[in-house]
């Protein structure tokens, strides 16, 4: 892995061809019987399109009722609560009006009393005249608030009992119109599988007369190179996806995007015959504008092995390399290299294929090609003769491959996509690989199967490095975007961000423990920090250029390399700088190295190879990572390529 900004403005001065694909066949089918399944297909589909019209509105009724009814539920808790209020309030004040009807019959007493005895007590008398009458219209007062608060509690309870009623209704008519739309979507779901069925034996008619249009092979290489950098996820113009099958059914700001009754008359063929589309570049040719409206005429199907929901590029067919040349005319970069286990061979990268070498002599054993352009990371699987790959083509492809050096063959075309891989790292104990590139994300694999079980998106920019912590449970990464990250490996959560480079990070490894996390970039810093909250513990300087790259040992210590033409060894104990290995004559971009071994490999801008012994200061061995023919008996032969 090494310095992106070097990576892509340094190509290599080689010839490239490129080989169009052959024509289409033009045999047309009996148009009769294909006429006829492809009219049943459109009126099921016009069925289908007016069902869901209904489904529609029932299910809007649906909502309207839920709404309503929890309207009424919502008036019920409140009229509750106003009814318990209410009777409370009535309680005390017919306490209140029993307790002023007594003080009322003590009073009258009182008067009766008073009145029999006039002549010895008038002013007694008419004390208590003035507190009968003061009573008495205290009385008269809370016996019409009883009467007050029973009218209002007579009419909460008869509104309550009108909404239970209207729930009742309510739910009633949810049921019936829950039966409607099982039993439309039961019709719905017939008259698809109707349409699948006309539309399969369309495809057969055609299929049989070798006209048939498949997506995955025509239709999908189109959109991916003439659509897809304006209709993307991230830069959907006009709100029209084009990145799966699925999405770019559902149209966009014009509405759908394919009319089956009326192929012709379908919003992409009149955006690509007027030349709206692809807007800022070339129209479609007259062939492709015809194969897109076949497609359509034929149903607009998506081939049955094809998954809806994948990249356009997972479901095409896997791009065709060129042969690298038999000589190079000069070196180039190496910007990946591999130490395998056994110390006695090193892969490296090459153009348009996979170096193996010798470590006894810096002799080619093999050349492997059917690889893109650059190989930006390798790395061998244990003590297998299984390598990962992850290269690509900028701007047009990336993909990992996994091959076995000894015979040259490929493994497994494990993933691809439309943006390079930059980086790939097995997991300790070999069960699982991550691999990431300039598309931003991270999609982690199992190596029993080979199945993706992640794909994590969560950097603004290139993920440049990958590495798995000791116990396989979290990933470290290096972006572009001056930041490392911690994700769970099973959740694919962000656990933490590092953020103290404030710069492009290149690369990335956990110390052993997995608490701690060595990162190295374009500020000539390796810093080290702690995975519980970001901190960093120290750094380490000294560096003359930007760090591309660093190998954690099986002993603890780290190996770096930078654009300064260095390699260094650090300790286990605090990471400081052991030992400094000079000798490249470039800058150095790539390394690998094992600590039983006391060896490490380097790959330099220039195209050297560098063996290093870690009690030398400068390489055993260089040499150039340039194939050249080989010579036996005389003549001269090409190296085999697998």
């Amino acid at each position: 892995m090494f310095l992106p900004c070097l990576r892509h403005f340094l190509l290599p001065l080689i010839l490239v061809g490129l080989t169009l694909p052959s024509a289409i066949a033009q045999e047309k089918p009996n148009p009769a019987p294909v006429e006829v399944e492809r009219q049943k297909a459109i009126s099921h589909h016009k069925q289908q399109q007016a069902i869901q019209g209904e489904l529609n509105k029932f299910q809007e009724e649906i909502r309207n009722l839920k709404k309503s009814l929890a309207s009424m539920v919502s008036l019920q808790a409140d009229l509750k609560k106003q009814l318990t209020e209410l009777q409370k309030k009535l309680t005390e004040q017919e306490t209140a009006s029993t307790a002023s009807g007594k003080k009322l019959a003590v009073a009258t007493k009182a008067e009766k009393d008073a009145l029999v005895t006039l002549e010895a007590a008038q002013k007694k008398l008419a004390a208590a005249k003035t507190a009968n009458a003061t009573a008495k219209k205290d009385a008269d007062t809370k016996l019409a608030a009883v009467k007050t608060t029973k009218g209002t509690l007579a009419g909460i309870q008869k509104k309550t009992a009108e909404l239970i009623a209207t729930s009742a209704k309510t739910g009633e008519m949810m049921k019936l119109t829950t039966t409607k739309i099982n039993e439309k979507s039961a019709t719905l779901k017939t008259s698809a599988k109707a349409e699948n069925e006309h539309w399969i034996q369309v495809e057969k008619l055609h299929t049989q007369a070798g006209t048939w249009v498949s997506f995955s092979e025509e239709i999908a290489p189109l959109f991916q190179k003439r659509c897809l950098a304006c209709h993307n996820e991230g830069k959907p113009r006009g709100q029209l996806k084009m990145d799966t099958y699925n999405v770019l059914m559902h149209g966009g700001e014009s509405g759908e995007l394919v009319d089956l009754e009326a192929p012709e008359l379908s919003t992409l063929i009149a955006m690509i015959e007027d030349g709206s589309m692809p807007k800022d570049d070339d129209p479609l040719s007259k062939d492709q504008i015809a194969t897109i409206l076949k497609w359509i005429s034929m149903g607009a199907r998506l081939d049955s092995t094809a998954k809806g929901t994948s990249p356009l590029i997972e479901i095409m067919p896997r791009p065709s390399y060129l042969t690298p040349p038999e000589e190079y005319p000069a070196p180039i970069p190496v910007n990946a290299v591999a130490l395998h286990l056994d110390g006695k061979r090193v892969a490296t990268s090459g153009y348009h294929e996979l170096l193996i070498w010798s470590t006894e002599n810096g002799e080619l054993i093999r050349r492997i090609s059917g690889v893109a352009e650059r190989i930006y990371d390798l790395a061998f699987m244990g003590k297998s003769n299984l390598i990962a790959v992850a290269a690509g083509t900028p701007g047009e492809v990336g993909e990992v491959m996994i091959f076995d050096i000894n015979t040259g063959s490929l493994i497994k075309s494990l993933h691809i996509s439309d943006a390079i891989v930059t980086g790939l790292d097995f997991s300790a104990d070999e069960t699982q690989l991550a691999v990431c590139g300039a598309g931003g994300a991270i999609h982690l694999f199992e190596t029993q199967t080979w199945n993706k079980t992640l794909t994590i998106h969560d950097h603004g920019d290139w993920v440049n490095n990958i590495a798995w912590s000791p116990d396989g449970t979290k990933i470290a990464s290096a972006s572009r975007d001056k930041t490392s990250k911690v994700f769970d490996t099973k959740t694919g959560n962000n656990l933490m961000t590092f953020n103290g480079h404030k710069n492009v990070v290149t690369t990335v490894t956990f110390l052993p423990g997995g608490e701690e996390i060595a990162t190295g970039g374009e500020d000539r810093r390796l810093r080290i920090w702690k995975l519980a909250d970001a901190s960093e513990v120290r750094n380490v300087a000294g560096f003359g250029g930007a760090i591309t790259s660093l190998r954690l040992l099986e002993d603890g210590r780290i190996l770096t390399a930078s654009t300064d033409k260095k390699l260094r060894l650090h300790t286990a104990a605090d990471t400081k700088i052991e030992k400094t290995l000079v000798g490249p004559k470039a800058e150095l971009l790539s390394l690998d190295g094992v600590a039983s071994l006391s060896m490490a490999v380097s790959g330099s801008l220039g195209g050297e190879i560098h063996l290093w012994a870690f009690d030398q200061e400068k390489p055993i061995r260089t040499w150039l990572a340039k194939p050249t023919p080989v010579v036996a008996d005389g003549k001269t032969e090409a190296i085999e390529k697998k």
